[in-house]
């Protein structure tokens, strides 16, 4: 009798990082534990994190590393070979048999699933736009940092809305509505309030993407800056689309749209869409899946491909 086998995804950020295992023939279970990532705690301690978490999942179901006939591993901050080879170098020192073994960016696998060349775009905490070419090669662009990239995130809408708020105080801009937001939420009613908000959480992005929703609910009021705002990021975002999807070699691939900002709430998703659009793309789809549903049907299908070639 041969050994019972399993498949798994890990999603690795540097908030959270999560396990999804699914023993052969049993329902998933998921697993859950503070976030890392290697740029922020180095190679030690990303090898510890990582095993107390696959400990934790794999212990709770009597599961063994070199039991797994596929485990796909997506990570933040994984933007090359090297951190690829990382990563690989670490599940295989925790028994993980090298050829179950795959690792992206967390924000590769949705494209790694699909079965035609695609891009990607991605809105949440922050942004990046990815394509996939018909040789699967991945051609990136922003996703560099709120500060200088990441249009639509979360952190680039807050920053554009309390610059809005602060000319509203100032009586330069006309948007009562969001800096109304900004005052019932934060108690926020200056620019001075507005400046010293955005400093103390630079470094704390969940704290300042907060913020985001705030834009939104703005603009869907008609709220004209607010909208402005929005229109400005979509168009930013459908020129990266293009330019991602050129370097690939897509003339008119499906764009998916991926993240909170884009599949929870329209505000942004419609001008992006209608952009898009306009960019000559094909077909715009958003996308609901997450990060380790997407590692976890992905695994499947490199399980039944080995079968396959047995």
């Amino acid at each position: 009798m041969s050994a019972p086998s399993f498949t798994a995804a890990l999603d690795i950020g540097g908030t959270h990082a999560r396990l999804a295992v699914q023993p052969q023939g049993q329902p998933v279970r998921f697993f859950h534990a503070p976030g890392f990532t290697l740029a922020q705690n180095g190679l030690r301690d990303t090898f510890l994190r990582c095993r107390a978490l696959l400990r934790l999942g794999l212990g709770t179901l009597g599961l063994s590393p070199h039991m797994c006939a596929a485990l796909c591993c997506g990570a933040a901050g994984v933007d090359s070979e090297k951190g690829r080879r990382l990563y690989r170098r670490i599940l295989c020192r925790l028994g993980f048999p090298a050829q179950s073994v795959h690792v992206w960016n967390d924000c590769e696998l949705p494209l790694a699933e699909q079965a035609e060349p695609s891009v990607l775009i991605a809105c949440g905490t922050g942004s990046i736009v990815l394509a996939r070419g018909a040789d699967g090669r991945i051609a990136r662009c922003g996703g560099w940092g709120f500060l200088t990239s990441d249009e639509g995130s979360a952190c680039r809408l807050a920053l554009d809305g309390l610059a809005c708020a602060a000319r509203f105080w100032d009586g330069a801009e006309n948007a009562p509505v969001l800096a109304g937001l900004l005052q019932k939420q934060l108690g926020l009613h200056s620019g001075a309030q507005a400046e010293a908000f955005a400093r103390r959480f630079l470094a704390q992005k969940h704290r300042l993407g907060a913020l985001a929703p705030l834009v939104c609910q703005a603009a869907q009021a008609g709220e004209g800056p607010a909208v402005c705002i929005l229109g400005r990021h979509a168009r930013a975002l459908a020129q990266s689309a293009r330019a991602a999807a050129d370097r690939a070699g897509l003339s008119r691939p499906p764009v998916l749209l991926w993240g909170s900002l884009l599949t929870e709430t329209d505000a942004l998703a419609v001008p992006l869409t209608r952009a898009l659009e306009q960019a000559g793309f094909s077909r715009v789809q958003p996308l609901r899946s997450s990060a380790l549903e997407c590692g976890l049907r992905l695994a499947e299908r490199l399980r039944q491909e080995v079968r396959l070639c047995i």
